[in-house]
Parts: C-alpha cells; structure tokens; sequence
C-alpha cells in the first residue's frame, strides 16, 4: 500500500516536472519565433531604405546633378 501511494506520487511529480519541461520549450520557441519575425521586419525595411536610396542616387544621375549626400 505505501508503495503504491509512493509510486503514483513520484509518477505525478514527474508529471509536473515534464508539463514544465514543455511549457519552458513552448515559451522559449515562442520568443525565438517573435525575434525571427523582428529580425526580417528589420532586414526589410533596411533593404527598402537601400532600395530608396540607390533610386535617389540614379535619379540625381539621370538629371545630371549629383548631390553630396548620394556619394
């Protein structure tokens, strides 16, 4: 009898140890998915501020002037 309560208790208390287990891998994939999707908002708006620039750039080149700040 104390042998079965003291296996369901360390059964439960594995239990809880391996819910924890996965609520940690669940958080941490959470965390690492938002700073994935940071990361690409960030490369696309540096690609489109490089984007505008090199469009300013051949703009000022095509009209013959070229201002200080594209060079």
């Amino acid at each position: 009898m104390a042998i079965a309560s003291l296996t369901k208790e360390k059964l439960t208390e594995g239990h809880n140890i391996m819910s924890l287990k996965i609520s940690l891998m669940c958080s941490t994939r959470h965390k690492q998915n938002v700073q994935d999707k940071q990361q690409e908002r960030q490369q696309k708006l540096r690609g489109f501020r490089y984007r505008s620039h090199d469009v300013a750039f051949l703009r000022s080149l095509r009209s013959g002037v070229l201002r200080e700040e594209c060079v």
